[in-house]
């Protein structure tokens, strides 16, 4: 049985000590474990009775499984920050997200929470691989189904983007943090590139940004910013990061979605036109990208749940939509694609530049940029 989630502990005058190594990361994870959860609660011990796994997958943080030797079914997660994460990240919005998220019993259970980094619940069950699976026919139906839990939610205020501006450029947008964000992604790559010298220590690595023709990514933005305005796509409490490994299927085949660290106010079309740009994994293979038919069963289903939760269907049943809307959901979230492609693009320079992860940024950024002039990408 899963644990409903719960406010965590805060002792952010603790951290998680990197030192000079991944093997001293690895023993400070442990200490706080140790001190920390429920590892050793009412036991006699001592960390060094603690083991760890790295969990693959991680490409914003350093993941640790750390568990009692002897005892593997106690564990933990340590969520390790990854350096200067909070350039792209808002850690005290993704806080105030994650309690307001446990009010309303979604999320997992997190103990304690530290100046870089937070100590979890280990969730027994697994993530999908490959990524097409999450487009397997009961699976995007659960999939579905939980989409419209989460955008059926009330917005709290302090989700929304404040001053009521697409980055400065349009006009009034509901709250939406979407075109805030890439507009400010956009002058964080641009500063990355102004700090591009010759002869840095880590001139091989930062140098290859230069590679991106950022006036020519600025003007596309200009262009799908005004496609996807023209939609009006409802604004949600929307996960904006749904890949295969933030998407959970547990032991007793229900699905739930972790790691809310991009959860914010943003446009409908633009959560479910990720998500499925998601279901073809980081190597962006993009002739295995969800059929039509695909998105469009899975819109259906959506809309169903969205629909039965906002007229407070008492049969117990899912609600029935039309073919009409589903279609013109659809057309919405075609027009959030190119968006998708813009928000991990730019997302990835800038980590190119920063993340010590053993992930190549700077191609999945190539992938992702390029991607946004592909003709099945381009609305007319």
């Amino acid at each position: 049985m899963r644990r409903t989630p719960s406010f965590p502990a805060d002792r952010e005058d603790l951290c998680f000590e990197r030192g000079t190594s991944l093997d001293e990361l690895i023993d400070s994870a442990k200490r706080r474990a140790f001190e920390l959860t429920p590892l050793q609660v009412g036991q006699p011990g001592c960390v060094d009775e603690l083991s760890h796994l790295v969990v693959q997958g991680g490409i914003t943080n350093t993941l640790l499984k750390v568990f009692k030797t002897n005892d593997p079914a106690k564990a933990c997660l340590a969520r390790i920050f990854g350096p200067k994460t909070e350039e792209i990240i808002d850690r005290e919005q993704e806080r105030r997200c994650v309690d307001y998220l446990a009010s309303h019993g979604i999320g997992k259970h997190i103990y304690v929470r530290l100046q870089n980094g937070q100590l979890e619940e280990w969730l027994e069950g697994r993530t999908f691989e490959p990524p097409s699976e999450m487009m397997s026919p009961d699976i995007a139906r659960k999939i579905a189904h939980r989409v419209a839990a989460l955008h059926s939610l009330p917005i709290p205020p302090f989700m929304m983007h404040t001053d009521g501006r697409k980055g400065d450029r349009n006009g009034p947008v509901s709250g939406s943090t979407l075109w805030p964000q890439l507009w400010k992604w956009l002058q964080q790559c641009r500063d990355a590139v102004s700090r591009v010298h010759a002869g840095d220590a880590d001139y091989a690595k930062s140098a290859k940004i230069l590679i991106f023709d950022l006036n020519a990514i600025e003007k596309e933005m200009h262009r799908i910013e005004a496609q996807t305005s023209s939609f009006r796509s409802p604004v949600v409490v929307g996960h904006n990061d749904l890949l295969c490994g933030n998407v959970f299927l547990f032991e007793d085949g229900s699905v739930d979605f972790i790691d809310f660290e991009y959860c914010a106010a943003t446009e409908r079309g633009f959560d479910i036109a990720n998500h499925f740009n998601e279901c073809v994994g980081f190597d962006c293979d993009w002739e295995n990208y969800p059929s039509k038919e695909q998105q469009i069963d899975f819109i259906r289903e959506y809309l169903s749940v969205v629909r039965y939760q906002t007229n407070n269907n008492s049969e117990g049943c899912a609600a029935s939509t039309s073919d009409s809307d589903v279609e013109s959901v659809w057309e919405e979230t075609q027009a959030y694609i190119n968006a998708s492609h813009l928000f991990w693009g730019l997302w990835a320079i800038i980590q190119t530049v920063h993340s010590p992860i053993d992930f190549d940024f700077f191609s999945y950024a190539f992938r992702r940029l390029s991607a946004i002039w592909l003709p099945q990408f381009r609305l007319p």
